[in-house]
């Protein structure tokens, strides 16, 4: 099954209530925080409702194994005013996550 690295880019302020749950089910508590979650239909559905206010790119077999399925403090994330730069913050920072 293919993964995914999904990351939240931006807080809580003027959020609304579907939106505020649907993080909360991808775990996604906190700003710059990151899960590993499973590529299907229906997660899918919800990364694109929320897709202001994460970003998310398909990882490889390996990445998905080094990272597991724990919780990831991204740091040093900062996130681009345009897609494609958030993104590329994203593969860097996994880049740099510990083994």
């Amino acid at each position: 099954m293919k993964k995914i690295a999904v990351a939240r880019i931006k807080g809580q302020v003027n959020v609304s209530g579907k939106v505020k749950d649907t993080l909360q089910m991808l775990r996604l508590y906190r700003k710059n925080y990151c899960v590993v979650l499973d590529a299907k239909p229906d997660v899918m559905g919800m990364v694109r409702k929320v897709k202001d206010f994460v970003v998310w790119k398909e990882i490889s077999g390996e990445a998905a194994g080094k990272l597991g399925s724990r919780f990831i403090r991204l740091k040093f994330l900062k996130a681009p005013k345009r897609r494609a730069g958030r993104i590329k913050a994203l593969d860097a920072a996994l880049a740099g996550v510990p083994k």
